[in-house]
């Protein structure tokens, strides 16, 4: 979590230096990204002697990050936001609401046929198949879609961006994209049951179960 934090920071504060990176000269770019990068990662070092191997990790990525701005950039779209926060209200019976609020990576844009669309992109340091897995099942990973319907703007494009050694896309397929207010719907639902009285049964999923901090309380290996 710490690695993808700094990166998170060194990325806000590059871009919104250059905006536009094809208007910069290649060794220009590197150099900053690379200032900025050290900068980071000499406050982190501070804390824990350890973030070195983040730092080593994340400086071996940055020729391949720039190749894949650039590119960006050549298919016509332009960094327009970093790390904003959006909410929405969701209506819930009896009068209740419910208010979900979200923050955003990073928002693209480009022209396309006389308007603006965007594209909403989030940073991950997992590698690229992991996050293709967690997009494989219709609805079960809900950041990107929740994270088109917070923006609330025409999103052409929602991906993850794998920063693990390489910089890969992986996005969010068509149809998934244009049913994201089923996520919203969901949310809707469960809350409402919440409201009713509904329990709130016990998944018991391994892999999350092995990080969970009530294991002792909860006993799985006695009721299963």
């Amino acid at each position: 979590r710490d690695f993808g934090e700094y990166v998170h920071r060194i990325l806000r504060q590059f871009h919104k230096r250059f905006p536009v990176a094809t208007q910069v000269s290649r060794a220009d770019l590197e150099a900053a990204l690379t200032e900025i990068s050290t900068q980071v990662f000499r406050d982190a070092t501070e804390a824990n002697y350890l973030s070195h191997a983040w730092r080593l990790r994340w400086t071996a990525m940055i020729s391949a990050y720039l190749d894949w701005q650039l590119a960006r950039e050549g298919e016509g779209w332009r960094f327009h936001a970093a790390e904003i926060t959006r909410d929405i209200e969701i209506a819930l019976p009896a009068g209740r609401r419910l208010v979900l609020q979200g923050r955003l990576d990073r928002v693209d844009e480009r022209s396309a046929e006389g308007m603006t669309v965007y594209a909403v992109l989030d940073y991950k340091t997992r590698s690229a198949k992991a996050l293709a897995d967690s997009l494989r099942e219709a609805g079960e990973d809900v950041q990107l879609p929740v994270y088109v319907e917070l923006l609330a703007q025409p999103v052409t494009a929602a991906q993850f961006v794998s920063l693990d050694r390489e910089v890969t896309d992986v996005p969010l397929d068509d149809d998934a994209l244009a049913d994201t207010g089923r996520a919203i719907d969901r949310l809707q639902a469960m809350f409402a049951a919440i409201y009713d009285g509904a329990p709130l049964p016990a998944q018991g999923i391994d892999a999350v179960c092995g990080y969970c901090e009530m294991r002792g309380l909860c006993r799985k290996e006695y009721w299963i």
